[in-house]
């Protein structure tokens, strides 16, 4: 079995034929084994079940998911995942616009990331993820620094100045 959230998911989905708020009620009910399946898969997600798995991790308001949360606050390198294929490299190499696309995915991954794991963090109420949040608080993206002061916000410790946002 592969190691991702999708994975997970598609098992679930095929072996209890789950629609999606079905789906959703069978990884909050199972709580301890989601949570460890997707805390598992966390570090190998990417694209938009990135923030899917964040946000099953958040309304499963288990703590142990706090630390990996950080980490993908934190985390500097948003280049897509996995080897370029040659072809990959050959339109990447000659066409400007395809570089730009796979920078453009690259930060809206980044985005989606961040943005999901401030509002986890946030619900999930603990105290160590203030300093994450305080350290991304001046993040390039307007999004991000707003959900960063609200989640700030939520633990009464928004320290940033107002110009900071």
């Amino acid at each position: 079995m592969s190691n991702t959230a999708s994975s997970y998911i598609e098992e679930l989905i095929r072996t209890h034929h789950h629609s999606g708020q079905e789906l959703r009620t069978f990884i909050l009910e199972n709580g301890p084994l989601s949570v460890g399946r997707l805390l598992e898969a966390l570090p190998n997600e990417r694209g938009p079940l990135l923030a899917i798995t964040i946000t099953f991790l958040a309304e499963l308001g288990d703590t142990r998911a706090v630390v990996p949360l950080i980490e993908i606050l934190l985390r500097e390198d948003w280049s897509l995942p996995g080897p370029m294929t040659f072809r990959d490299r050959l339109l990447h190499a000659i066409s400007p616009s395809v570089r730009r696309l796979m920078k453009d995915s690259a930060e809206l991954e980044r985005v989606l990331a961040r943005t999901a794991a401030a509002r986890a963090l946030a619900q999930l109420g603990d105290h160590r993820a203030i300093g994450a949040l305080m350290a991304i608080r001046n993040d390039p993206n307007e999004r991000v620094r707003a959900v960063v002061r609200e989640a700030l916000n939520r633990f009464g410790s928004l320290n940033a100045p107002e110009g900071a946002a």
